[in-house]
């Protein structure tokens, strides 16, 4: 039997109404019947893997984006010690760009590099970087584009991420971000571009020179897995110069 990923029926009906596809459209460019897709939406079916692919190119999804939003429902096995080891430390701080562990279950910061401790203020082990966004007004100080990257993590968390965790881990992180006014529109609206984004106009506190930056994330694999590296690293110009 084909491998499958269960709770991302929010994310297909999400995408489905964005692309302006009733059921029974999407239902036939995928190949599937418009019931298998009705259970999929509702997360009263998983997605095998065969219908992974077709669905989510259907719906616009970029290839490389469907291991990063499917990871999320895998289910990784979780650390045998709730820290980082001296070994993962090491590999953590020898990264020059901000970076930080985050816990694959809970969204939660287990450990954050020196150079994200001076650009990212605030965003300490034990919070999560949503709530860091919400509620710590620095994250508005350093994040140029703060309402375009909260509103991204706040649309994450409610259509990704709640169908892979339990309420007593996603209840805490969505009641600390009800104390930011601008959560319950962010909560109950799309943004403008749903789509996941890549990057993020970061202020450096010290200096105040802005720059476009990368988000990047990895699954830890050795010496445990269980966390994602999760950081920051400078768009270069060449990036975004035409092919020439």
């Amino acid at each position: 039997m084909s491998p499958s990923i269960r709770n991302l029926g929010s994310f297909v009906r999400e995408q489905r109404n964005v692309a302006n596809l009733t059921q029974s459209e999407l239902a036939k460019m995928v190949g599937i019947s418009e019931e298998t897709l009705s259970a999929i939406e509702r997360n009263k079916r998983p997605i095998s893997r065969s219908v992974l692919t077709p669905l989510f190119t259907a719906l616009g999804v970029e290839p490389e984006k469907i291991q990063a939003m499917t990871g999320l429902h895998a289910g990784v096995p979780v650390p045998a010690q709730v820290t980082p080891n001296p070994q993962e430390l090491s590999a953590l701080e020898a990264i020059a760009t901000p970076a930080c562990y985050q816990d694959i279950h809970t969204y939660r910061i287990v450990a954050a590099n020196a150079a994200a401790r001076v650009a990212l203020p605030g965003l300490a082990p034990g919070t999560s970087l949503v709530e860091w966004l919400m509620t710590d007004p620095r994250s508005r100080r350093v994040v140029g584009d703060w309402e375009k990257a909260a509103h991204g993590f706040v649309y994450s968390l409610k259509v990704l991420a709640l169908g892979a965790m339990e309420p007593e881990i996603s209840g805490p992180i969505i009641e600390t971000c009800r104390r930011a006014p601008e959560w319950e529109r962010m909560w109950n609206t799309r943004p403008v571009d749903p789509r996941p984004f890549d990057t993020l106009i970061h202020i450096h506190p010290e200096t105040g020179v802005e720059r476009e930056m990368y988000i990047t994330s990895f699954a830890v694999q050795f010496p445990r897995s269980g966390w994602w590296l999760w950081m920051l690293s400078p768009v270069r110009e060449s990036d975004s110069a035409p092919a020439g």
